[in-house]
């Protein structure tokens, strides 16, 4: 039998009471059951019986639910803009970034680009996303060789504008204030 653990930063409903072994095991099962594919609804579907061992870590309250869910559109919303610069040549670039500053919140380029405290929380931000691709594509050396590189350019680019770089901390998109919805973004 496969022995199972979360990604150090995983992050969703009541994620203190949860059994890494016992969802990797569901997965496993309904993985085997839906022909070796496993889609997002089939684990909802599965989780959807009171009794299934998965079904504490869903939001069934259809009003919380659909709150959340306008929240990542509007999310996705903000993420999709893209800003044209006019030099010499037109370039597109993100017109917002996700910045941690006193809570998560969309902070726009231009802003970033007058800021060294938000330019060194983006780097910061992309320190946490680079090292959970290398958590991710660990076991494939040839792309872990390449994100590692990026990294440890990345920690020497945010050394030389801050001091040494922090323990990222856990992916603050992915917690929710006033709610118990912890796997929903805040902004």
């Amino acid at each position: 039998m496969a022995r199972y653990e979360f990604e150090p930063h995983a992050f969703f409903l009541r994620r203190d009471e949860a059994d890494a072994q016992v969802i990797g095991e569901v997965l496993e099962q309904l993985t085997r059951e839906n022909g070796g594919r496993l889609k997002g609804k089939h684990l909802v579907e599965a989780a959807r019986k009171r009794g299934h061992p998965l079904h504490r870590h869903f939001e069934w309250d259809d009003r919380i639910a659909a709150e959340a869910y306008r929240l990542d559109q509007a999310n996705a919303l903000i993420r999709s803009i893209r800003i044209i610069a006019e030099d010499e040549v037109s370039t597109a670039a993100r017109a917002y970034h996700a910045i941690n500053d006193d809570g998560t919140a969309y902070r726009s380029s231009t802003e970033i680009a007058t800021s060294a405290l938000l330019q060194l929380a983006l780097h910061r931000a992309a320190l946490r996303d680079l090292i959970a691709w290398e958590n991710r594509y660990r076991s494939i050396a040839t792309i872990y060789s390449m994100i590692k590189v990026a990294r440890e350019q990345l920690e020497e680019t945010i050394a030389t504008m801050h001091g040494p770089p922090t323990a990222p901390e856990a992916p603050p998109s992915r917690r929710r204030r006033g709610t118990n919805l912890e796997s929903r973004p805040t902004t």
